[in-house]
């Protein structure tokens, strides 16, 4: 029984206490293990300490003069702070002119170099790509349009490859939402939105009414709502198929569409871009068929009543809007608008020179006139001082000094004068009793 009774006991424990159990049984085996006091040489270390001295190796007196000579020496042949920067920037230069990437195998080189410098521990692959990649400037210049060409450009895979497309003609932008955080149309969950409403051609078939089952509770039983609610009619529609038909294939109209190029933006507005479309579409002097019925002048048949707008009589009376001077309204009812104002002009080519002389048929017999008179004129006269070109060649020196002597002859004139000055008591003047006065 006592056996039974132990085995039990045993089987009762937990895996916890088990757990426990043998955490403790590790902490005592630990503590048990000791180290040995007996050491294994008999001689001791004092005995060995009092044989032989001990030497200090490392002396401290050392000769400071001679240190600093040394250091002094090995200085010099340092490179300073500023040559390592020229140097590193001499080299990131020159691999960056050599090593632009041009072809997939100039891509390839790169990729190898750029992992075994990485695996080096000098640059890592983020900062290799930076100093090795196309940079903005040089794209720009090399595009047709650098105006479209932006700063995440040079950090794609093929950066040539990207502004050639990007610049080519008819291209459409890609939306400015791919790098933004928010999702697209976020900002517009809080407005509230009208319901969905089916296009007119669908409207006209009637199947909205028809769709609409539902009676009002004044009509109905209570068993029939409750029919409704676990048995609902479904598939029970009479309509005609050609009306269909005739819906979507001959009266169904095109959807509105944005221009080309044009993308939809969160601020953008749907009713401000088709109202801005429709008034793009309205010319001057077209009547719609809705404003003739509006106004009058033709039936729902479509048979005229009047030609005539109602506008005609102010029209004559004050003339026409300051807007469109050239407008005309005809007793047809026909509106011309002309917007070429006054004749057309002959047009020469580009740079000819404008005359504002008048030519005149006796302009050449004028001409010869003030030939005749300038050739008079320019004969040789002494009276006004003219000296003969020949004379120059036969004694030069005598004209050297010609320069000098006359301006020696002229007294300098003086920029300012200073006038002498005297005092006389008036008493009526407003300077006070003592005025002061100029010799001129």
């Amino acid at each position: 029984m006592g056996v039974q009774s132990s085995k039990s006991k045993e089987k009762k424990k937990s895996k916890n206490q088990i757990r426990r159990e043998r955490a403790k049984l590790a902490k005592l085996n630990q503590t048990d293990i000791k180290p040995t006091k007996e050491f294994p040489i008999k001689t001791s270390l004092k005995k060995l300490a009092g044989t032989h001295k001990s030497e200090n190796l490392l002396s401290n007196d050392v000769n400071e003069e001679l240190l600093n000579s040394f250091k002094e020496v090995f200085e010099k042949f340092q490179p300073k702070d500023e040559d390592k920067q020229e140097v590193r920037n001499e080299i990131v230069i020159v691999d960056r002119i050599d090593n632009v990437p041009e072809e997939a195998e100039h891509n390839q080189q790169k990729q190898n170099t750029g992992n075994k410098v990485a695996s080096d521990g000098e640059l890592s692959k983020r900062k290799f790509k930076r100093l090795y990649s196309i940079p903005l400037y040089m794209l720009k210049a090399e595009s047709k349009r650098p105006e479209l060409v932006e700063w995440m450009d040079s950090n794609s895979p093929d950066p040539r490859l990207h502004v050639y497309l990007k610049t080519l003609q008819n291209s459409v932008d890609v939306p400015t939402h791919w790098s933004s955080k928010k999702s697209f149309l976020s900002a517009k969950r809080a407005i509230e939105r009208p319901p969905f409403q089916l296009p007119d051609f669908i409207l006209e078939t009637g199947i909205l009414e028809m769709r609409d089952t539902t009676l009002n509770e004044d009509q109905t039983t209570l068993k029939q709502r409750m029919r409704e609610r676990v048995q609902p009619k479904s598939g029970q529609l009479d309509i005609d198929y050609d009306k269909l038909y005739d819906a979507f294939f001959k009266y169904q109209k095109k959807p509105f569409l944005l221009k080309f190029g044009r993308l939809f933006n969160e601020n953008s507005n749907i009713d401000d871009i088709k109202f801005k479309e429709k008034l793009s579409q309205v010319k001057i002097g077209t009547l719609s068929r809705n404003l003739k019925l509006a106004l009058g002048l033709i039936d729902e048949n479509g048979t005229v009543l009047n030609k005539l707008p109602p506008w005609y009589t102010k029209f004559e009376e004050l003339g026409p809007p300051p807007s469109y001077p050239h407008m005309k309204i005809l007793p047809t009812g026909q509106i011309i608008v002309n917007s070429v104002q006054g004749r057309r002009k002959t047009q020469k080519h580009w740079g000819v020179l404008i005359n504002d002389v008048d030519v005149d048929e006796e302009s050449p017999k004028k001409s010869k006139q003030v030939e005749e008179e300038q050739e008079v004129e320019s004969k040789f006269d002494k009276s006004r001082g003219d000296i003969m070109l020949s004379a120059f060649g036969d004694d030069p020196a005598k004209y050297k000094n010609l320069a000098k002597t006359t301006s020696k002859t002229e007294k300098d004139s003086k920029l300012y004068k200073i006038l002498d000055s005297t005092e006389i008591t008036n008493q009526a003047s407003i300077f006070g009793s003592k005025a002061p006065t100029y010799k001129l």
